[in-house]
């Protein structure tokens, strides 16, 4: 089923391309219908920070508070959560799967069972290349995907779903994927083709 039977994200937008990536072909058209349709029970706001690379997922849990996107103040309406995205197509698929993983955890959980799986035992080490963030390093072809905060190591999915489907800051990084970590792309194209969540 196309993604596009289930219709656009709904979401209260502010007219603007790097927004509008957001539809056209960066993220929700390319995923099940399944997925967007669960999703858009809960409204998302998406706005542009205005950047060329790089965005932020704000929780429900955010809400109400004002922050800073790119150069300009964003007030984050209360009760909803809010997607600030780039010009860049992958981080507007990056930034909607932080929606799907509060609107879907069971998708998410998949991912972080792998997470919990293949770092167990190991220490957690700040980031190499990503001041500021830890996690755990285990094989990933990123440093960041191990990053893990809030509880959980929530850069998993976005960063796979993000590389299968757009290079990561302008370099492709799909055939090392390939090459050096196969149960990723397994686990991501898998979910992909047969993961439906519950209606």
């Amino acid at each position: 089923m196309a993604a596009e039977e289930a219709g656009p994200v709904r979401r209260v937008v502010e007219a603007d391309h790097d927004v509008a990536r957001l539809d056209q072909g960066a993220g929700p058209r390319l995923l099940p219908a399944s997925w967007v349709t669960k999703a858009n029970r809960t409204l998302v706001r998406v706005v542009s920070n205005g950047e060329k690379f790089g965005g932020v997922y704000y929780s429900v849990a955010h809400s109400g508070k004002v922050i800073t996107a790119g150069a300009r103040q964003v007030h984050l309406p209360k009760g909803q959560p809010t997607v600030v995205v780039s010009a860049d197509p992958g981080n507007a698929m990056h930034e909607y799967f932080h929606h799907l993983q509060d609107t879907i955890p069971e998708l998410d959980g998949l991912f972080q069972a792998l997470h919990r799986r293949r770092t167990h035992g190991e220490p957690v080490i700040d980031l190499p290349r990503y001041t500021g963030f830890r996690g755990r390093k285990d094989q990933y072809i990123d440093a960041y995907f191990g990053s893990e905060y809030g509880g959980s190591a929530r850069e998993v999915i976005t960063r796979a779903y993000q590389i299968v489907f757009h290079p990561l800051y302008g370099e492709e990084m799909l055939g090392e994927m390939v090459r050096d970590d196969p149960e990723m792309l397994d686990l991501a194209l898998a979910a992909l083709f047969r993961y439906n969540p519950d209606p």
